[in-house]
């Protein structure tokens, strides 16, 4: 497998993660809600939040990802990363909450950079096709 093939799966990878968060963090719901000691309501913040903060990034994140993909993938995946940690071990919902927005942040520029790159891999970049 050539090294450009792997680089794709990993980024390709990446992107899948971050999509299927929501749908893993899904799977928690029930536990988060005993751990916490919340409501449905509050439980639902964490899906909730996580969509809104990704959905409104990914823009402006796609903007920046003209300039510099690999920087911003590789901060991206950091943010990620580092946020998932602090929601395993998030003391309250509100922390929770929080990491799974700074999570939907870092989400946003690894898919940003993730698609950019790859993009520029088979030789036609998105920001080609996005109008300025």
């Amino acid at each position: 497998m050539s090294g450009n093939r792997i680089r794709a799966i990993v980024l390709a990878g990446s992107v899948g993660v971050v999509l299927a968060d929501s749908s893993i963090v899904t799977l928690a719901l029930p536990e988060i809600l005993r751990e916490y000691d919340t409501s449905v309501f509050g439980v639902s913040w964490v899906l909730t939040a996580y969509n809104i903060v990704l959905a409104a990034a990914i823009i402006p994140a796609s903007r920046r990802a003209r300039r510099r993909p690999a920087l911003l993938w590789g901060l991206g995946i950091g943010i990620f990363a580092g946020a998932s940690l602090i929601s395993a071990l998030a003391p309250s919902i509100g922390v929770l909450i929080g990491a799974r927005c700074l999570q939907a942040l870092g989400g946003a520029a690894a898919i940003a950079g993730a698609i950019e790159l790859i993009a520029r891999g088979v030789g036609t970049p998105v920001s080609h096709t996005l109008p300025a």
